[in-house]
């Protein structure tokens, strides 16, 4: 993460376990937690529903994608809401995040980026750090967004 991303999304602190799990049990992000959208972002999200018709209606998802070895792979799309969704409203838009997700992503800054990277969302996550490299195994956080664990093997 950088520098600049502290600085433009400052309140993005290591929540207590606690604190995101009453989040995720009301399917509601207190303001403290919720991801937050840069107003660029809002804009194009906002230019992105009006100009597709099959966007129209459908709340804007953030969501994990996958893992590398530096962390997380976001994704952010128009998706229709589930049960279980946690979701707020940011101006005319709603947005939507698994629980499985929330628990990794919460309090990070959505931008939207036009330069040599690409045209899109960008997620920018205040905790990525502690998700690199081989000590979080891959095993690890699929277990936790999947909220499987590994059944204690039994000893005849």
């Amino acid at each position: 993460m950088s520098d600049q991303a502290n600085e433009q999304n400052p309140e993005a602190t290591e929540a207590p376990d606690a604190v995101v799990e009453a989040a995720i049990a009301a399917r509601a992000a207190p303001e403290s937690l919720q991801i937050r959208f840069t107003p660029e972002a809002l804009t194009q999200a906002d230019r992105l529903a009006s100009e597709t018709p099959a966007y129209q209606g459908l709340p804007l998802r953030v969501y994990i994608e996958g893992k590398g070895c530096d962390g997380f792979y976001y994704g952010v799309a128009f998706d229709p809401a589930a049960e279980a969704d946690l979701r707020y409203r940011l101006g005319e838009l709603d947005i939507v995040v698994d629980p499985d997700s929330f628990r990794f992503i919460h309090g990070s800054l959505v931008t939207w980026v036009d330069d040599e990277r690409g045209r899109g969302f960008l997620v920018e996550n205040p905790h990525q750090r502690r998700y690199r490299g081989k000590f979080f195994k891959r095993k690890s956080w699929q277990e936790r967004l999947t909220g499987k664990a590994e059944p204690a093997s039994e000893t005849p």
